[in-house]
């Protein structure tokens, strides 16, 4: 039942080892890593979607080392994106905290504690996520969990790439359906609201139409159209997988 908490062994996702993962592969990686480091990495870059169950390089891995040269910051937002789907721990934080706050470690472990957890496994996925945000630009970059001797700060320093926020639309749209109204990213339903633009990168309630309309804008709206007014539009996505919106924006 902790699996899905303690599979990273206190251990955060690191720059150094995303930046040698893309160049050298996972062989390289179980060289500079500790072997409990390593397990936590891998663990890491299968909830990024970055591997498969068997080790293997994905689809999008491909997509994304092939820009890490010149677009760090995309990467990085997309694998933010990822981990707030398939990893249990970011999901909890980025639905149960609130921008521009600041959160003590004891806190931080009291409100991510799902119910049937021992206090200590979520205490080492709780020191596993702060290591993360410590050791990549979500934290101090980003500003998406600001790490200092007080706590973790959730307070956004630079606006999230666009290619990022689309892909995070159509991870929505995986939830919501290819047609959805704009109230639907603006309910603090556990379930979706950790995916949504606002949970993941803190666009604001206010924010989020003028969003949608700047990404029809950019894209075209062959990929997203909003039809309607104010938070009573409703969103229209292209028959596709973010995946293949990715690729595209990405040509």
């Amino acid at each position: 039942m902790n699996h899905g908490l303690a599979k990273y062994h206190r251990f955060g996702l690191r720059e150094i080892w995303l930046k040698v993962f893309f160049e050298s592969g996972l062989e390289a990686l179980e060289v500079i890593c500790g072997p409990m480091q390593y397990l936590g990495c891998v663990a890491w870059l299968r909830d990024a979607e970055l591997i498969d169950g068997r080790k293997q390089k994905t689809r999008l891995c491909g997509l994304l080392s092939g820009v890490w040269g010149r677009r760090r910051r995309l990467v990085w937002q997309v694998i933010w994106v990822n981990l707030a789907r398939n990893s249990r721990i970011v999901r909890l934080f980025l639905s149960r905290t609130d921008w521009d706050r600041s959160y003590s470690k004891a806190e931080l472990v009291r409100l991510l504690s799902p119910r049937g957890y021992k206090e200590r496994t979520v205490s080492n996925a709780v020191n596993a996520l702060v290591n993360m945000l410590k050791e990549s630009p979500l934290g101090e970059e980003f500003g998406y969990g600001i790490v200092s001797k007080g706590g973790v700060e959730r307070r956004v320093r630079k606006a999230p790439e666009k290619e990022a926020l689309l892909y995070c639309v159509y991870r929505c749209g995986e939830l919501l359906g290819r047609e959805f109204g704009v109230v639907e990213l603006l309910r603090r339903d556990e379930e979706v609201y950790a995916e949504t633009p606002g949970a993941v990168f803190g666009v604001s309630s206010d924010g989020v139409v003028s969003l949608l309309l700047g990404l029809q804008r950019r894209f075209g709206e062959k990929l997203l159209r909003c039809e309607g007014l104010g938070s009573r539009s409703r969103v229209i996505l292209a028959p596709c997988s973010p995946y293949d919106v990715l690729e595209e924006v990405l040509k």
